[in-house]
Order: C-alpha cells, then structure tokens, then sequence
C-alpha cells in the first residue's frame, strides 16, 4: 500500500467526494501533547496552512480565475488528500503568507497570498537557515513570520509524509508521543532502521509488548488503516466508512487508558461543529440592532428584546467557554484568541449590569457592538483565529494567578472599548445632527455614561496591573521590571486615569471625553495588539504572533481624522460671531 497508483489517485474528484467522514471523525490523534478527534487536528492544519477551518477555492492574483483546492472536502478529507496526494498539492497554491516585507526579502509575488511549496523552492534553504539566525525572544514582526512560514513548510511535508498522523496510543521516546501506523509498520516487517527515532519506537514497542500485549493489536491497526486508504483512494464509500469503524475500534483496543472516552470525543466534535462563539457574535449582532432601534426610536419593547437577545449572546458564549473548559482541563485564556472571545463576554456583562441599572439603552448599544466585534475579529481573522485551537497550558501559565489576572485585565479592556464606541457615538451625533436642545441634553446625558463606564474600567485596569505584578513576582521572582507589556499596560492605565481627573475637575467634558476616550483606547491596541504583533519584546513571549503594523496605521489615520473633523466642527460653532465694525 506504500506505492499508490497514479491511475486509482485520478479518481479522487477535485472538489471532494462524498464519502462519510463521521467515523474517520472520530479517531484519536496525540498532537502538542493533547488527544483530540481527528476532526479537531484537521481543522487546526487548515487553519494553520490557509487561515480556514474549511479552504474550498481563492481568486488567482494575475488571472482572477477561480482555484479550487480541496472544493467541498470537509477538514478530515481534505487532510487525507493531503497523505494520498502529496506530489499534486506539492504544486497547489494553499499555504497563506501575509508579511509584506517577507515577500519583498524573498522575492515573493507580494499580490499574491497563497503559496505553493513549489514556489519556495529558491528559497527555502534561505529560509531554514534565516530560522536558525533569528532569537524567539527578540524576533521581530518580520522574523516571526519567518518563523511561521518555515513551520508551515515542515508541517506539510511531514503530513505528506505521514509522520504527523501520531493515532497509535503507545507512547515513546522522551516526550511521551503516540507512533504513526508506519510506525508500527516498520517494526513489524523486522527492518529496524539505525535513525534514533525508530531505535525509540522499537524501544516503546517492546515495552508494551512485555506488559502482556500481543502484537495482533498491533497488526490490526496496520492493517485497517491500509484499508481505511485504499477505500478512500478508490472513493469506496462503503468500505471507507467501515474500515474508519474498524481502525477507531482496533486503536482502542492497543491502549484503552491513554484514549479519550467516547463521550469526551464527542463533546469536542460538537463545539468544534457548533461554533458557540461565531452564534454568540451572531447574536451580539441582532442585540446591537436592537438597541439601536430602541434608541433611535425611544421603544420599550426593542429595548427589552435587545436585553434578551443580549442574555442569549452571554449565554452562548458561556456555553462555549464551560465546552472550551471542560474539553482542555483549564480555563480558557491562554492566548489573544482567547482573551478576544474574554474581551467580549466582558463587554457583554458590564454592559448587560449597567443597562439594566441605568436604563439608557446607550449601553446595551455600546457593549453589544464591542461584544460582535471582539468575537467576529477572534474567530475570522487568520492571525488571530489561527490560535482557536485548543492546546495544553505552557508552564509560565499554570499558576491560580493567571485565572484571576487575565479576566480582570481583559475586563478593563472592554471597559476600554465600551468607551470608545460611545466616543464615537458622540462624535456622529456632534458631526451629523444639528444643534438643539434635545441634542444638547442627549449629548450631556452620553457624557455622563461615559464617565461612569471610565471609572469601571480604571477600577479593572488598575486591579489587574496589581494582580499582574504579584504572578510577576511568583514566576519571574519581581513584581515590575519594565519589561514592554508591562510598561505599555502601565501607559494605559495612566491615560484612563488622566481622562478620569479630568473629567472628575471638570477640565474635560463632552466632546473632550469622547476625543481622550478614543486615544487611550488606541493606546490599549498598542499594548495589546501591537507589543504581542508588533514590538515583539521581552518576557510575554507565549502570547507573541507575527502581524502587520498596516491595518493599525489605517485605523488610526481614520480615527485621528475623524477627531480632527470633529474638533473644527466644535472650534467653528463656539466661534463667536464677528465684532460690528467701527
């Protein structure tokens, strides 16, 4: 089965086939220490090889013509494509590449964002050897993505290989990883290669053979799993679907202790296939429409709905969160992904508690639009969706302090955000609506929501820079050291604390409000955003990615010249009128 002919690969159809994927679902796979369905880790190889949990077709740069690459196949089917069709997907363009400055270095069609492997083959010794030059601690934007791409590189090679499908639940070697069928193959056929990695697996082999173990365990997962890729290959439907039975069956019998309870397996193939949190933005969306209504039109009953819809949405992503819990034994707040989807829920609560005590229905309008959009951005932009899957806990993070930490911190950032959507609220309201005594009251009565949803979020932001400093203290052994998340957490809270005296003096009022609201709030994406996509520097490095300073420099160009706009607005209506002349 090693050598699959090129005449039964032809029979694959290019847009997929409709063979029953839901027991090939179900397989167990051992990947970065966790066991999870095969539906998961597929989904997590799209995601990290296109940005998508599903890549059916792109638009080609120079042609505009419609490529297809795994058409209909769903996650699992697509990535068995990929083990029976290594030579044809070597040439499909599908491996996302977003960094600018990375295509320009090596000399990359920069239209272009999808790649081939055989378009990296100038450059891909370049590449390797820029890998071992760059620091992780001190990489910067650019340098990560380099990291990312050669990751990427070798993550494929490695499936065509089928090194990666890890479904054997024998563990060896130092790691503790589970063996692929070719794996077990090579150490039934009696060819023992000198490599140390097969020294390793014939080491955990006989070891789980002396324990009492027969080795037709061992044989009835080859020998299924051969027939679970024939079947596929020949797009036997039937046979397909009964040898993935066969193979769950035979893979559980090797190692029962060491594989997940069916129940468990289907608790994460349920949230993988419900999305709690894209219905939760969803419903944000419908609660945001809501609001908007009831104020626009001062309606009770719009108002009401809003607080339902805006209830089911908490409900929804609570839902998520306790499935996201229960499925990887911690709290859910690992990473930005995670923390966006906390951002949210913040919003959510905050302004759900304040709505329902003020009444101003601007509130519910605020949070809900902060909710949608934290939660839309988590789950559908690829540099921060690629971090959706669910992965263990790295050391620096198993502490009590970060299940405390990071919601408080997060908190204070919705907080943040809440802010700076009535900011703008008030600057369309100053731009676009003409002067009146209802708008004037309007106008005072945003204002004071404002100030009080700012003392909620210094309340948050200063306790979470403390709560900070004391995992500070207990991982790193001091509680400040000026490193760059701290200092620019530290710049945050300062420009909210200042909005707040001025606002408490009376220096700053109404549109002043709205103006330092918006400003601190893109302070808050410098420390969040850009120290972890950006700057790159120093210890925070687990929550680090490799981003574009771009979309940040158009945003804030938008809102610097919407402020400006405002600003002369203000400067020419309280300009006061001409003196008569002599």
């Amino acid at each position: 089965m090693k050598a699959i002919g090129v005449a039964a690969l032809l029979l694959l159809p290019l847009g997929g086939s409709a063979l029953d994927m839901s027991a090939a679902r179900r397989i167990v796979i051992l990947h970065d220490g966790r066991p999870k369905p095969l539906d998961s880790f597929a989904r997590e190889m799209l995601r990290t090889l296109t940005g998508k949990e599903r890549f059916s077709s792109y638009r080609d740069a120079d042609t505009n013509e419609k490529v297809v690459v795994f058409g209909d196949a769903e996650p699992v089917e697509a990535l068995l494509r990929l083990v029976a069709e290594p030579q044809t997907f070597r040439e499909k363009r599908f491996i996302r590449v977003d960094h600018p400055e990375l295509k320009r270095k090596y000399q990359l069609d920069e239209r272009r964002l999808f790649f081939s492997m055989k378009d990296f083959d100038g450059c891909r010794g370049e590449l390797v050897k820029e890998r071992r030059r760059i620091d992780r601690d001190e990489a910067t934007s650019a340098e990560r993505a380099i990291l990312t791409l050669v990751s990427q590189q070798n993550f494929l090679e490695a499936i065509f290989a089928e090194e990666v499908l890890t479904i054997v639940p024998v563990p060896f070697g130092e790691t503790g990883g589970w063996m692929t069928p070719g794996d077990v193959r090579i150490y039934l056929s009696g060819r023992h290669p000198t490599d140390p990695r097969y020294r390793a697996i014939k080491a955990g082999l006989d070891d789980y053979l002396k324990k009492g173990n027969g080795d037709s365990t061992l044989r009835a997962v080859v020998e299924t799993y051969e027939r679970m890729k024939a079947a596929f290959v020949g797009n036997d439907g039937a046979g397909f679907k009964s040898a993935a039975e066969a193979l769950d069956a035979a893979l559980r019998a090797v190692n029962p202790q060491e594989v997940p309870s069916p129940e468990e397996v289907d608790r994460e193939l349920w949230y993988t296939q419900l999305g709690p949190f894209s219905w939760a933005a969803g419903l944000f969306a419908l609660g945001m429409l809501f609001f908007l209504g009831a104020y626009v039109f001062k309606t009770n009953w719009l108002w009401i709905a809003g607080l339902a819809v805006q209830s089911a949405a908490l409900g929804m992503t609570g839902y998520g969160y306790g499935l996201r819990w229960m499925i990887s034994g911690r709290y859910p707040l690992s990473n930005h992904y995670e923390s966006m989807i906390m951002v949210g829920f913040a919003a959510g609560v905050i302004s759900l508690i304040a709505e329902l005590i003020l009444r101003r229905r601007i509130f519910g309008l605020a949070g809900t639009t902060a909710s949608c959009l934290m939660i839309l951005m988590a789950e559908t932009v690829p540099i921060f969706a690629e971090q959706s899957a669910i992965r263990n806990l790295m050391p620096a993070l198993q502490t009590f302090w970060m299940t405390i930490h990071v919601p408080v911190i997060m908190s204070g950032y919705a907080g943040g955000l809440i802010i700076c959507v009535l900011g703008h609220i008030y600057l369309l309201m100053h731009l676009f609506r003409k002067e009146s005594p209802e708008k004037t009251a309007e106008l005072e009565r945003l204002d004071d929501t404002m100030y009080r949803a700012l003392q909620v979020t210094v309340l948050f932001l200063l306790a979470g820079i403390l709560l900070g400093a004391v995992w500070a203290g207990e991982a790193w052994g001091r509680p400040w050291g000026w490193d760059m998340k701290e200092t620019w957490a530290l710049i945050t809270l300062v420009a909210y604390i200042a909005t707040l005296h001025g606002r408490f003096t009376g220096k700053v009022r109404g549109l002043g409000t709205a103006l330092c609201a918006i400003v601190a709030f893109m302070l808050v994406i410098l420390c969040y955003y850009g120290v972890n996509f950006l700057f790159g520097r120093g210890l925070h490095t687990y929550g680090f990615g490799s981003g574009e300073i771009w979309p940040v420099t158009v945003f804030f160009v938008f809102e610097a010249s919407l402020m400006i706009a405002a600003s002369v607005v203000q400067f020419s209506r309280h300009k006061g009128p001409p003196e008569p002349a002599a």
